[in-house]
């Protein structure tokens, strides 16, 4: 019975496993490539993607620091004048105690000034 299952399985001689396992062989490195393939195309849309948002982010740093620029030449021109927010506290205080004060607001108004004062 041993002698009759060898019979049956008579093409695997030494030449046909070597050429069954090539055959094999070539066919996972088949596979194994094309899985390779596809992951290598879709790192390729990654890396176009991310060069592309770097583009865009370059890009708007590039308006970001313009508009920057722009904002820096532009501080020459105050927004505010800035005489009027150089008081001078003592002065004031001074003319508001020549000042009589009908409606009682005056202390509230006075001690607030000095406070003013006192953090300049």
């Amino acid at each position: 019975m041993a002698i009759g299952h060898q019979e049956e399985r008579s093409d695997l001689t030494v030449g046909g496993i070597k050429t069954l396992t090539k055959e094999i062989t070539d066919q996972v490195i088949e596979q194994i490539g094309e899985k390779e393939n596809t992951k290598m195309k879709e790192l390729e849309v990654k890396i176009t993607t991310l060069e592309t948002d770097n583009k865009e982010l370059k890009t708007q740093l590039a308006e970001y620091q313009t508009q920057a620029s722009s904002n820096k030449t532009d501080t020459a021109k105050p927004l505010v004048n800035t005489n009027l927010m150089a008081i001078d506290y003592q002065e004031l205080l001074e003319k508001l105690e020549s000042m009589k004060w009908s409606n009682g607001k005056e202390k509230q108004f006075m001690e607030l000034v000095e406070a003013r004062l006192k953090a300049q």
